[in-house]
């Protein structure tokens, strides 16, 4: 995606009608998420508006663009200011901006979705239950006494299964709701600690958990849930799956290892 030449190449060989443009990183460096995220989105939508000005653009962009929000306007909705303090989260709320711009003063077919805290099978090791699924892989592997680390036990997030992120990304490319931005979120916040006890709970043997400082964020928000009513009165979207099954379905997958990315 960093490669403007090479984008625009195959941009316009394909043309194609509908894009999802999920690329991105997170575990990287400032700089490196800048060219990733935002300059890779950007040649992705120039190559667009030249070869193919009609095609149907999703854009996806993170929670962490809001930054801190106030008890008093949690669920959070899409009109709240956006003031990220992640560099992550910088750089998504660029390519939103980014994208919205294309969409008002080129008037291409760009929606931007907003997710939330994505979990299922294959949730990958840098995100907390991916990373609490693979150290409890780990910590069952040992003959000692299983033990898991983690880290602030006592934030509120809102999750959901990547089966109902993708229902809502199809969604969003065929409700026409061009120029727009769509909290995907269940609109319920978990504990993180509830979170991992029943991630834990599945396993046939007791395992301690055991919090060390050094896991957590300097950017922790202490609580963060959306507001997903735009996207139940717009496209019709609904949650599917519940937090309990999806968390047993996630621990399944990565104790037998059968999947290894979302």
């Amino acid at each position: 995606m960093q490669d403007r030449e090479l984008v625009s190449r195959c941009i316009a060989q394909v043309k194609p009608d509908t894009v999802y443009h999920l690329a991105g990183t997170s575990g990287t460096t400032a700089e490196q998420m800048y060219q990733t995220n935002l300059l890779g989105s950007v040649f992705l939508l120039e190559a667009l508006r030249v070869s193919a000005p009609r095609a149907r653009i999703l854009l996806v962009g993170s929670a962490a663009e809001y930054g801190v929000v106030a008890s008093a306007s949690l669920p959070v909705s899409e009109d709240h200011p956006c003031q990220p303090v992640s560099a992550y989260g910088a750089s998504k709320h660029a390519v939103t901006t980014w994208g919205l711009r294309y969409a008002q003063q080129n008037r291409m077919k760009v929606v931007v979705a907003r997710p939330f805290n994505i979990i299922g099978p294959g949730t990958p090791s840098n995100l907390l239950v991916g990373a609490v699924v693979a150290r409890a892989r780990e910590a069952l592997q040992s003959p000692r006494p299983p033990v898991v680390r983690v880290g602030n036990l006592d934030t509120v997030r809102d999750f959901l299964a990547v089966s109902d992120v993708v229902d809502a990304y199809v969604r969003m490319v065929w409700a026409s709701c061009w120029g727009e931005v769509f909290n995907i979120c269940s609109g319920r916040p978990s504990s993180v600690r509830t979170v991992v006890s029943t991630l834990l709970s599945f396993s046939s043997r007791q395992i301690h958990l055991t919090v060390d400082p050094t896991l957590f964020r300097n950017a922790d928000t202490p609580a963060m849930y959306g507001n997903p009513e735009k996207a139940r009165r717009k496209l019709g979207f609904r949650v599917t799956c519940s937090l309990e099954r999806c968390l047993k379905e996630t621990w399944e997958a990565g104790m037998n290892q059968e999947v290894t990315c979302v």
